[in-house]
């Protein structure tokens, strides 16, 4: 009873207090100020504040129900999101919820600059199907830094140049990214690619060079692509005779060697690949890849299998582990000592060479009937080359002048690779007593020889022939008349 009258009694002083309010002008839109009296009674502000309009919250935190949802023309509550690389808020959703997206190529306004495009062999997927390689080069007319595309079939394998195009086949199967040939040659005088007869340091040289000759440019093995890669500007190479370092050993006196260009330990080196079995016969065999001669196998401290490539031969000097260039050494009596000499060979980009030597020995006899033997019985009178491979052939003449007479007849030969016998590839000259040529009593005489040479190490010797007893002229009335010539491609 007592609590319905109490309840009772609230309601009535709040109706009277409301009407008494009403009467003085108050309402839930009044101005607010320390405090508001009515009837008497004074009130706090709030207790004359609509609470249901937003206007009126100065403090607190409305709960997220009470948030409007954002249109396209007004704001609202926005939920928020985690950070995630490489992409950004593409759009905002009708309840507030952020969606992020990773921006394509296609998004980025500009020209991408030339340190922007990536390198041909960092192209992802590159010879599986990308549709469009892009490449980076010089522009074939005006040298100005282009980008390049080309559209790829399915597997096939990009080709460098002009431009870039589609090979026609899968890497692999032909030469990558059909690199040209190198344009270095080997050699034994840095920055000097063609050698001359009495250069400096030719002779008795401690190391080989692969140096620029008609360009920069060499193919390089490339791992990624399965195929060859150009270099379009690689720097001088060197390795010493006696590098151990990209070598199997160091190089010994009177062998032949192959040289190799590879990539080893991630930089570009010159590397000696083993000793051959003999002068003629390699340890280690070659087989081609994409068009171009490759080491077979991978050797102690060198090239990995197929991947080095072979840009020539050397032959080391007979008593010491040096290699030389001497092609026309000065004439001596029996010949210049060891012959004329190039112990080098190019795979590319060969020179032509003139090999000479001289016996300027006034005379000799030879009794020693119906026998070959090396012209003044030494084996100085000869000419020493050696053959990488064989691709070229060697020509050669010998002249000499004979003593001759109705009962004697002398003759010449050149003896290719041997001492005993004139070389069946090329006719030997005989003199014809005295109805031939006649002077002072002797005949001069020319034996000629052309044919390919042998693989590795080779000589092409002087040889003289008696059928009874004669006498064989170096120097006649003080010209020259034994020389020994040949032309030959190194």
């Amino acid at each position: 009873m007592n609590a319905r009258l109490l309840r009772a009694g609230a309601f009535l002083a709040l109706l009277a207090f409301s009407t008494a309010a009403a009467a003085e002008g108050a309402g839930p839109n009044m101005a607010l100020g320390a405090s508001t009296t009515v009837g008497g009674q004074s009130f706090a502000p709030s207790a004359f504040v609509d609470a249901t309009n937003a206007a009126n919250i100065a403090s607190g935190t409305l709960p997220a129900a009470r948030l409007p949802a954002p249109t396209a023309s007004t704001r609202g509550g926005v939920e928020s999101v985690a950070q995630v690389a490489h992409e950004v808020v593409s759009y905002i959703d009708a309840g507030g919820a952020p969606h992020l997206t990773q921006l394509s190529f296609a998004d980025i306004a500009g020209a991408a600059s030339a340190s922007q495009v990536p390198a041909i062999g960092a192209l992802s997927g590159l010879g599986s199907g990308v549709g469009t390689a892009l490449g980076y080069g010089l522009n074939a007319q005006n040298g100005v830094p282009s980008v390049y595309s080309a559209s790829l079939a399915v597997g096939h394998c990009l080709q460098w140049g002009p431009g870039v195009q589609d090979s026609g086949s899968p890497c692999g199967a032909q030469s990558g990214l059909g690199a040209p040939p190198p344009q270095g040659r080997l050699t034994l005088v840095s920055g000097t690619p063609v050698l001359t007869q009495g250069c400096s340091g030719c002779v008795g040289a401690g190391g080989v060079y692969f140096t620029p000759d008609l360009g920069a440019s060499l193919p390089e093995w490339s791992a990624t692509l399965s195929g060859w890669s150009n270099q379009p500007s690689f720097a001088e190479l060197y390795e010493s005779l006696s590098d151990t370092t990209y070598a199997p050993a160091a190089a010994v006196a009177n062998a032949v060697y192959d040289e190799f260009v590879c990539v080893i330990g991630g930089s570009l080196e010159l590397s000696r690949g083993p000793a051959w079995t003999n002068a003629s016969t390699r340890s280690l065999g070659l087989t081609r890849v994409g068009g171009f001669l490759v080491n077979a196998a991978a050797y102690a401290n060198g090239c990995p299998s197929q991947q080095g490539l072979f840009v020539g031969t050397i032959a080391t000097d007979p008593s010491a582990a040096t290699v030389s260039f001497n092609p026309r050494p000065a004439p001596a009596s029996g010949g210049p000592a060891g012959g004329a000499t190039v112990g080098i060979w190019n795979e590319f980009n060969r020179a032509s060479v003139a090999l000479d030597e001289w016996d300027n020995n006034a005379s000799w006899a030879y009794s020693t009937a119906s026998a070959w033997r090396p012209s003044d019985n030494s084996t100085n009178n000869r000419l020493n080359f050696v053959a990488g491979w064989p691709e070229d052939d060697v020509f050669a003449q010998f002249s000499d002048m004979v003593s001759e007479s109705n009962s004697t007849q002398g003759a010449i030969g050149v003896g290719f690779n041997s001492v005993s016998a004139p070389s069946s590839n090329g006719p030997s000259m005989y003199g014809v007593g005295n109805s031939g040529a006649v002077w002072n009593g002797a005949a001069p005489l020319t034996a000629v020889f052309g044919g390919a040479p042998a693989l590795g190490r080779n000589y092409l010797q002087a040889l003289e022939y008696t059928i009874s007893s004669n006498t064989f002229y170096g120097v006649d009335y003080s010209q020259q008349q034994h020389q020994l010539s040949a032309q030959w491609r190194y």
